[in-house]
């Protein structure tokens, strides 16, 4: 019973300690989490990609109502013929509602009124009237129509179109910056635990490779060997030295650049990370259709989208105008704020209508100017047209590499297990004095540049995978993720 309870504690014991030990593990996940919420360059991103929705807000009120006011006070000292008077003063309000459409047709709809008061007023032939104090007010509509430039509101409708594409362009390439940092940062993530394993080889080849220059040294000192296997021996764990060097150089290096990522001081200890997933990446197999476009495609598109609209606001700028204009109001004369209240009621009409006119003279410029806005557009969508080109042959591209790294992987997996039987194979003749010490230890340093061909190839096909996420990048943008 004492023995059946020693085993239970002690298997409490190891899975408390394996479930700590998992506890201190920073996972992919987790590590990502870190890096958008502590990022600087990611929370940048975040917030100018929230600001185009602010730009988006502002390019719906382009065809919405809006209430305007006006108020002008006004004093003049000048003489007017066949009168003379001391000052002049003059006040006038207007409050009201005003809106553009998307047709080009824009309208005023407000209630006015003018105030004067004209002080030592002196008529010849009347004599001096003195103060004349006169009040007119009342409502008015102004209507105004393009008929040439910005005909039909085609001006108006391009400036909205362009600060949506400019707004579109702007989140879409805060969300590439982001997702570019994303990338990099599970690169790193890999970067760092590859590092790590490969100084855990580095240190087992130093050991192996000490263990081969111990034993020729023995034999050197029994005169059983050659002076130039122990040089050759030496030789080794001198190269075994610079390689640990190397990878542990490569290992702090990582670790800055990965707490550089999550906001971290430089030699700030992440804990454990998780290992490479070697059968995992066996397993893995991207779908041969492209799943989306890529950001800086979308982008493109946009771009071209602004260069249209900019086109066709420089077109119809350089156009010459003509306008449709009328307006119609009613209007009440009175001594005092009476006519404000009374400008609806007793209110005399008024109406107007006319033809405003404007045209460049410098004919030529203005036509540079719109031949180089079309080519412009003619530019940007080849750029658009090359660029969905060339994503297409990065995908296919993408998919050839992954396929050739994961060939590479099983092979470099294959050949792992290859060097470990002949390992097994060499330590079980050497016990059975079948084979001498000094072949099991090669045996060993086989096996273990063959886990670092394998462990470099497996980094590199997480890079490859991790690529794939700047693919379909462009839905999640349009969904709003």
């Amino acid at each position: 019973m004492r023995k059946l309870s020693s085993a239970v504690l002690g298997l409490a014991l190891l899975a408390a300690a394996l479930q700590a030990r998992a506890a201190e593990t920073l996972s992919l996940g987790a590590y990502l989490g870190q890096v958008s919420s502590n990022n600087q360059g990611f929370a940048a991103g975040r917030d100018l990609a929230r600001s185009a929705d602010g730009a988006e807000a502002e390019a719906s009120l382009f065809f919405r109502p809006q209430v305007f006011g006006t108020a002008n006070w006004g004093q003049d000292a000048q003489q007017i013929p066949l009168a003379s008077f001391d000052r002049l003063d003059t006040q006038s309000f207007a409050f009201g509602l005003q809106q553009q459409t998307d047709f080009g047709l824009q309208g005023k709809l407000y209630y006015g009124m003018n105030h004067i008061d004209l002080m030592g007023l002196d008529i010849p032939g009347l004599g001096n009237l003195g103060t004349v104090d006169a009040y007119d007010s009342g409502p008015s509509v102004e209507l105004s129509l393009s008929l040439w430039s910005n005909g039909l509101g085609r001006s108006a409708r391009a400036k909205q179109r362009q600060m949506l594409a400019g707004s579109q362009l702007q989140r879409q390439g805060a969300c590439l910056q982001n997702l570019a940092t994303q990338v990099q940062a599970e690169n790193d993530y890999w970067r760092l635990a590859a590092a790590r394993e490969a100084v855990g080889i580095q240190v087992q080849a130093l050991a192996q490779a000490q263990a081969i220059l111990d034993n020729m040294n023995r034999k050197a000192q029994m005169k059983l060997g050659e002076p130039s296997d122990a040089l050759q021996a030496r030789g080794l764990v001198a190269l075994r030295r610079l390689a640990l060097k190397g990878a542990q150089s490569e290992a702090l290096s990582a670790l800055k650049e990965f707490n550089s990522q999550r906001g971290k001081p430089c030699d700030a200890d992440p804990g454990e990370l998780e290992p490479l997933p070697y059968q995992e990446l066996l397993s893995f197999a991207p779908s041969a259709q492209k799943p989306g476009h890529r950001l800086d495609v979308a982008m493109a598109q946009s771009q071209a989208d602004l260069a249209a609209a900019g086109a066709v606001v420089v077109e119809e700028r350089n156009k010459p105008s003509l306008d449709v204009y009328g307006a119609y109001g009613l209007s009440t004369l009175g001594g005092g704020y009476d006519s404000f209240e009374n400008g609806v009621v007793d209110g005399k009409k008024n109406a107007q209508v006319g033809l405003r006119f404007n045209a460049p003279l410098d004919v030529l410029s203005a036509y540079q100017a719109r031949e180089g806005a079309r080519l412009n557009v003619k530019a940007q969508q080849e750029q658009w047209e090359q660029k969905q080109s060339m994503e297409n042959k990065d995908w296919a591209l993408l998919v050839q590499q992954i396929t050739d790294a994961k060939e590479s992987l099983e092979l470099a997996g294959q050949l792992v297990e290859a060097q470990q039987a002949k390992l097994l194979d060499g330590k079980k003749r050497l016990e059975q004095g079948r084979a001498i010490t000094n072949e099991v230890l090669m045996f060993e340093q086989d096996q273990s540049q063959a886990k670092l061909q394998r462990l470099q190839l497996a980094q590199q096909l997480l890079g490859l995978r991790a690529a794939l996420k700047l693919y379909a990048a462009n839905d999640a943008v349009k969904a709003g993720d």
